[in-house]
């Protein structure tokens, strides 16, 4: 597999060739081995850093419990560059020391003309939402559904776009569009806008076009039957009173 027998107390170098964000794993390119060598993220320095592919490393090796060669101790460049004197074993560096910190690149935001109008054209829709159920065409659970998950998208879009940012764990984009499916797309087509993230993947614009359709669809359906709903939830609550005054007395 390598060019050497490898030497299990000395530093190599290389870059991240391949990592899987799911599972927490990947594999590293370097001059000194063959084949690419394997890494589980518990072996990334510092701890629960994602590396990003192409990044450079140095590491050290070991033996896998087959037998096979992957590396160990593994540690960014960039990481160590921080470090007064720069150590070249991993294992003599001390990542908890403030000055060995990465800083965090923070969000910016974006308040053009474009991203307060779709804030506008958000406002609108709950608006509608609201006044459909504040005179009695809709139950008003449906406002507080859109109201609710409006909110979780604007957390996870600025939780992704900050992990995007500094290489941590991300939001899973299924997660993403179910957030909007199920009523949080208007704050979810802010977000995007404004911190700018996730309007340029072509790939991910379709699903989330599609999400819009089909909330819009349940929605217009919701408001087909609204009546039959009303009723049903007029049921449940005087269901509920009758419970609470039986007990209350």
């Amino acid at each position: 597999m390598e060019y050497h027998q490898p030497n299990m107390a000395q530093d190599y170098r290389g870059t991240i060739q391949f990592w899987d964000k799911e599972k927490g794993f990947g594999f590293i390119d370097s001059d000194y081995f063959d084949e690419r060598l394997f890494v589980h993220g518990s072996e990334i320095f510092p701890k629960g850093y994602v590396p990003f592919i192409g990044e450079h490393v140095s590491f050290m090796v070991g033996n896998s419990p087959d037998k096979k060669i992957w590396a160990k101790k593994v540690v960014l460049i960039r990481q160590m560059e921080l470090e007064e004197p720069i150590t070249p074993n991993p294992s003599n560096i001390d990542i908890s020391t403030s000055s060995g910190e990465l800083k965090p690149e923070s969000i910016k935001f974006d308040w053009s003309l474009t991203s307060i109008a779709y804030i506008v054209a958000m406002v609108i829709f709950l608006e509608i939402v609201h006044v459909f159920c504040t005179r009695g065409s809709m139950p008003i659970i449906v406002f507080y559904g859109y109201m609710g998950m409006n909110i979780w998208s604007l957390f996870l879009y600025i939780k992704d776009k900050r992990a995007a940012l500094n290489d941590l764990w991300r939001v899973p984009e299924k997660t993403l569009l179910w957030s909007s499916v199920l009523g949080g797309w208007p704050a979810a087509l802010c977000i995007q806008n404004i911190i700018r993230h996730k309007n340029q993947k072509t790939e991910f614009k379709q699903l989330f076009i599609g999400t819009i359709i089909l909330n819009i669809i349940a929605f217009s359906i919701l408001a087909f039957f609204s009546k039959d709903l009303n009723a049903y939830f007029a049921y449940i609550q005087n269901l509920f009173g009758v419970w609470f005054k039986s007990f209350s007395s």
